[in-house]
């Protein structure tokens, strides 16, 4: 399966990590979230087609060389099960910031593992250093215990980990007006989950809200959500996208 490009919002790693720490972000730790997702979006009517892992930390230390992030890095890997020559590790800095990175490519799969050190401009700041992991797989290529293993890795680094988790499915053409609202309710509805915010417009619908089946919480204006449904069609592809993310969607749709 190809990765599919969507056209309206893109959460880039440090982006979502910037986000979600402006918000009051719960460090509750948390139940598998695929499954319930699953049945979410069989709810919606769509088999899940593919499946994307995001998790992030801000780690206590920023006084490690680039040896000693590569060995993160490396290690991040390891932990999920990839092997050492499928890895390609890249680096970058300037003034503002030190990053190191590790990815694997292999046909349906792609995985990262991201450490960077960002240096403020005011004297009296500290630097912040994040770390990141992102595995984005086809439905048939996903591994159990994904989670669990990122949540290890970045415990072991002294970070509080912070999983999102997205599933793309599909429903091929274009479905008819009402049915954006009847998929993302029955999605809802099959995770006992309550809608605290709508946005839509003639292309696409996205919804928010809060299941107790979820742990991960984020508290936006006074409100808990940890769920993020939405649908969109592709004219290109002729496809009726359907995008279901705890707490929130990662990916461009």
């Amino acid at each position: 399966m190809r990765t599919t490009k969507y056209a309206l919002v893109l959460l880039p790693f440090f982006v979502l990590a910037v986000m979600l720490v402006s918000r009051s972000y719960s460090t509750t730790v948390t139940t598998v979230a695929v499954e319930p997702l699953t049945a979410a979006m069989e709810a919606a009517g769509a088999n899940t087609e593919q499946l994307t892992l995001h998790g992030w930390a801000i780690l206590p230390w920023a006084d490690r060389t680039d040896e000693q992030l590569i060995n993160v890095v490396r290690a991040g890997m390891e932990q999920l099960n990839i092997p050492v020559e499928d890895v390609t590790i890249s680096s970058s800095s300037s003034e503002h910031h030190r990053l190191i990175r590790a990815d694997a490519k292999k046909e349906q799969f792609r995985g990262a593992v991201v450490a960077q050190i960002l240096y403020p401009s005011e004297r009296n700041k500290q630097p912040e250093v994040y770390l990141v992991v992102n595995i984005e797989a086809a439905a048939n290529q996903v591994q159990q215990g994904w989670e669990e293993k990122i949540r290890t890795f970045i415990t072991a680094n002294n970070g509080t980990p912070r999983i999102s988790t997205c599933l793309v499915g599909w429903i091929n053409g274009r479905l008819d007006d009402g049915q954006y609202h009847i998929r993302l309710n029955n999605a809802f509805s099959a995770i006992n989950a309550s809608v605290q915010d709508t946005v839509s417009d003639s292309h696409y619908l996205s919804m928010s809200g809060y299941s107790p089946l979820l742990a991960e919480i984020l508290h936006v204006n006074g409100k808990e959500m940890n769920v993020n449904m939405a649908v969109r069609y592709s004219l290109t592809d002729n496809r009726t996208y359907i995008l279901i993310g705890s707490p929130v969607i990662t990916q461009e749709y």
